[in-house]
């Protein structure tokens, strides 16, 4: 009977440990892992890039997650950096606003007012994340933030004269997405940009005519903790988490995102 309670004692020290070794990871990878903004660089070559798109800057963000550990401070945190860099294209690929937030108007008007003071002066423009469809206000910030929203859509940008690359966007896990025009032997010749927020997308996709692919989602991995292997993937990123891949002809980037989910 004794060694039984031993034992059980045991038992529930082990499962205590383990129970502090899992809370002490939760809160490493809401709390610090990500509180660091990391900004990455990386050059882009392709024959299709007309001569005069040569040394533009495209600044891709993603995964704010507002409402979740990070509000109005983080927000004008990220707007200062990102004007510092002086981008020519900014590109945003979802979920601005965590599921579980409860916007106020005063939310709305702060997000406005901030993403308002984005600077680019050949355009700003995004796609609608997972959690982006629970708040009916996300695409009303947007327009209001001078964004061009893509789901699902195309347009193109002009840089001075009539020579002008592609970008596209896709709908949030749009299992048939209706992107034809990208099919068009017409346009075979003009870069493409498709931005979209899960990357996995690309699966179903035919990437002849696509040359960059920007995503969001993975949050690299979900809960990043060093030395550590990536934990949790969330759907939509399954295949594709890590920051870059070659798909085809297809440079396909993927940010971790600045909040968490």
């Amino acid at each position: 009977m004794i060694k039984n309670i031993g034992e059980l004692s045991l038992f529930y020290k082990i499962m205590f440990s383990s129970g502090v070794i899992l809370l002490v990871i939760l809160l490493y990878s809401y709390f610090i892992g990500t509180r660091g903004l990391l900004i990455k660089n990386y050059e882009i070559k392709n024959n299709k890039i007309p001569d005069n798109f040569h040394g533009i800057k495209i600044i891709h963000f993603s995964d704010f997650h507002y409402g979740f550990y990070k509000g109005k401070k983080e927000l004008e945190k990220i707007i200062k950096e990102v004007n510092k860099l002086k981008p020519d294209i900014i590109i945003f690929t979802g979920d601005l606003i965590d599921k579980g937030a409860k916007l106020t108007s005063k939310d709305v008007e702060i997000l406005t007012n901030y993403l308002s003071k984005l600077e680019a002066n050949l355009g700003k423009f995004a796609v609608t994340g997972n959690h982006d469809l629970v708040h009916q206000s996300y695409e009303s910030i947007m327009n209001d933030s001078d964004f061009i929203m893509l789901d699902n859509k195309e347009t193109f940008i002009y840089n001075n004269n009539f020579e002008k690359i592609r970008i596209a966007g896709i709908e949030y896990l749009n299992e048939n997405p209706n992107l034809e025009f990208l099919n068009n032997t017409e346009q075979d010749n003009i870069y493409t940009i498709v931005l979209t927020h899960a990357p996995d997308i690309i699966i179903k996709l035919n990437t002849q005519n696509i040359d960059l692919m920007l995503a969001g989602h993975s949050h690299g991995g979900q809960v990043k903790i060093p030395f550590l292997t990536k934990l949790f993937l969330p759907n939509g990123s399954k295949e594709y988490y890590k920051n870059y891949y070659k798909v085809n002809n297809t440079d396909l980037y993927i940010s971790s995102g600045i909040g968490t989910s």
